[in-house]
């Protein structure tokens, strides 16, 4: 069976069937291990593979894992109507309230469009995720359609709150968070001029005040798992193990009806013992949301997580082209 006829019968399935527990295996879902031949390599071809790619952008050792099974080369499925007959909207993120004893404790990132503060809570760590109000992102967004001639783009303001939140309640009612894949979510939650205070006598925590010139009521956040021992995932720590394990994560999200929409290392958290959790989803879609969540766009997230590891990352890793 070509991969063409592989993504053609599995695509009107997904999510809702696991292609890592398909019997017979989706052939290459897991490529074979290219450990042995790795022990081959010599410096000078390394060397030469190295050149070529910095003089042509192109690795060419990007089929080593051969070809991802999950390209749609189909293009009529690709716009076909295919509803998620078994969807159902989750219950909405729980609201909850910080306790008075909260200890912020430390700010992790200095940039970006959201805030990351450490708390302390009865004697837990967890993950405050702030989100500084601002415009909203116009985005263009697909018109459901039978074909490709028919098919339309809609301009989409959208609340990058609203995004994570729903996703959240998502990855909760489903499973996901329950399996480890993502952190587990308390909920959403307003932090008072109060805790804006408090917030600014954390080391870097000034730089939270400065992203927050204009804002005089309360701020949204949602409260989040801590992983203290966590790093990100890299080129330098990129296993073929790791790979496998972030393509399952991947569709334990899929499962739970969410695209994430971001598919970058800087999203990955490798976690001792080899695990590995998926973070950052204020860009992602969902069924109930105000962006569409097609069952052939959850598929070809997928793919493109394939391409990531296995075409890129893993590759370039082998000749040390580290970008």
């Amino acid at each position: 069976m070509t991969s063409q006829n592989i993504s053609s019968a599995i695509v009107t399935s997904y999510p809702e069937e696991n292609l890592y527990e398909m019997d017979p295996p989706v052939f290459n879902l897991t490529p074979k291990s290219m450990e042995a031949f790795l022990a081959l390599d010599t410096p000078e071809f390394l060397q030469g593979a190295l050149q070529q790619t910095r003089k042509t952008g192109v690795n060419p050792l990007f089929l080593m894992h051969g070809t991802s099974p999950l390209y749609l080369a189909d293009r009529r499925l690709a716009y076909a109507r295919l509803p998620l007959s078994a969807y159902q909207k989750p219950p909405p993120l729980p609201e909850i309230e910080l306790p008075d004893d909260v200890a912020f404790v430390e700010q992790l990132n200095k940039q970006g469009n959201t805030v990351l503060v450490v708390v302390r809570i009865g004697g837990e760590l967890r993950l405050v995720k702030i989100f500084p109000e601002q415009e909203p992102d116009h985005v263009l967004d697909r018109v459901d359609a039978d074909g490709p001639e028919s098919c339309g783009l809609r301009d989409v303001a959208v609340d990058r709150f609203e995004q994570e939140k729903q996703a959240y309640a998502h990855l909760l009612h489903y499973g996901a968070c329950a399996k480890g894949v993502v952190p587990h979510c308390y909920g959403w939650l307003e932090l008072t001029s109060e805790h804006r205070q408090k917030i600014s006598a954390v080391p870097g925590g000034e730089g939270i005040i400065i992203a927050l010139p204009r804002i005089e009521g309360p701020v949204r956040a949602i409260l989040l798992e801590y992983f203290s021992e966590a790093v990100r995932l890299s080129y330098e720590n990129l296993t073929e193990k790791l790979a496998e394990q972030a393509m399952r994560g991947l569709h334990q999200i899929h499962a739970a009806y969410v695209v994430h929409g971001d598919l970058h290392r800087r999203n990955i958290l490798v976690l001792p013992g080899d695990r590995i959790v998926w973070v950052d989803f204020n860009f992602s879609r969902t069924p109930s949301g105000d962006l569409s969540c097609r069952r052939q766009e959850l598929f070809q997230e997928l793919h493109s997580g394939w391409c990531e590891f296995y075409s890129k990352m893993l590759p370039n890793k082998r000749i040390g082209y580290l970008y």
